[in-house]
């Protein structure tokens, strides 16, 4: 009886761990099916805007379907031709205007439950750009996700300004269907997801990608995931410390400093650097986890670690970038001679600072 209540936990809890947390995550559940463009509001179930309404100069994201009105129906829209990325929806939005200066449109959805504050999420959703877009002939960087207990409001197109978890910083030019993924920790009970571009026009990178002589930029987007991340996944690629090509969750391990220490304990300081900005990073020791999902402050957290002789190495793993990026911690050290030295280490979603400590035993 054990064996099988302790196996039907198993499925349940990778059952629960798979949960995608988006509800119509393609948008093929709708209220009514889009005729014209504006269709968003009222039409795509569990989706909304963040002002409730359907006509400029309020932020008008769109609903395309298959079997839609004429401007609104796939794969040959209003807003260029495209295929769905998964059956036979899409939303678009705008990321800029050229023709109204800042202004906006987002999308947004409550969660199926609210998320786990500490616990690890993976988001990802696919985006494009359509062919032969006769309202918009550009791309943007800073298309970017917010997670965030309340849905924010929209007065009308204005620009939403709080700071994303996510947000493209190189300028999207997807011509077909562009997974985007990443990982975050829940800060809190993040209850909403919305999409769109939080910056201004002035922080906002153009790019003209099609002939016509329209300014602005227009991305579908479909086939959306959030799933729990179990601590299993968080690994790096190889063990040795000073292997080669190291990556953690594929990001590339960067040393940034090397040190060298004398035998015994090592006591590791860390703390958030500048103004705390809620960084939040995980430290892998000679391959081991000694410090998961850590929310770094201005106070010292302290950790005794146990060095190799010869090369070890100290890696910070950042699970957001904060408020200011990069992901910054300050880490000091002192070995059992207590010698003191401290390192600012920088992280992203790309690479993961590294201090290399080379222990001897004089």
């Amino acid at each position: 009886m054990k064996i099988h209540l302790l196996f039907i936990w198993i499925i349940f809890n990778q059952i629960t761990l798979a949960q995608n947390l988006i509800l119509n995550p393609s948008f093929e559940e709708y209220d009514s099916l889009p005729q014209r463009d504006g269709s968003f509001v009222g039409f795509v179930k569990n989706w909304d805007n963040l002002n409730g309404k359907s006509r400029f100069p309020y932020g008008t994201p769109d609903y395309k379907h298959r079997l839609g009105g004429q401007e609104a129906r796939l794969p040959n829209t209003y807003h260029g031709s495209l295929e769905a990325q998964d059956s036979a929806a899409v939303v678009g939005l705008l990321t800029l205007a050229g023709w109204a200066d800042n202004y906006r449109e987002y999308i947004s959805t409550r969660l199926k439950t609210p998320l786990t504050k500490g616990q690890r999420y993976e988001l990802s959703f696919y985006v494009s750009l359509a062919w032969q877009n006769p309202y918009c002939a550009g791309a943007t960087n800073n298309l970017g996700c917010l997670l965030s207990v309340e849905k924010p409001i929209q007065k009308m197109g204005e620009v939403i300004s709080q700071t994303p978890h996510w947000q493209a910083q190189e300028v999207l030019k997807p011509f077909t269907w562009q997974k985007i993924s990443f990982q975050f920790t829940a800060q809190t009970e993040y209850a909403y997801l919305t999409l769109g571009n939080f910056q201004s026009d002035k922080q906002t990178q153009y790019a003209r990608v099609f002939k016509e002589n329209s300014t602005g930029a227009y991305y579908f987007l479909d086939n959306f995931s959030l799933t729990q991340v179990p601590d299993s996944q968080m690994i790096m690629n190889q063990r040795l410390p000073n292997a080669s090509n190291l990556q953690v969750n594929g990001r590339k391990v960067e040393k940034q400093a090397t040190f060298k220490i004398r035998a015994g304990k090592l006591q590791i300081s860390i703390f958030d650097y500048g103004k705390q900005d809620g960084d939040s990073i995980s430290l892998n020791f000679n391959g081991e986890w000694v410090l998961r999902n850590y929310m770094a402050t201005k106070k010292p957290k302290i950790l005794n670690l146990i060095p190799q002789k010869g090369t070890n190495l100290l890696v910070l793993y950042a699970h957001n970038l904060g408020k200011i990026p990069p992901n910054t911690a300050v880490v000091e050290f002192k070995d059992k001679y207590y010698i003191r030295q401290r390192l600012t280490v920088k992280s992203d979603f790309s690479h993961s600072g590294a201090i290399e400590f080379q222990m001897t035993d004089y």
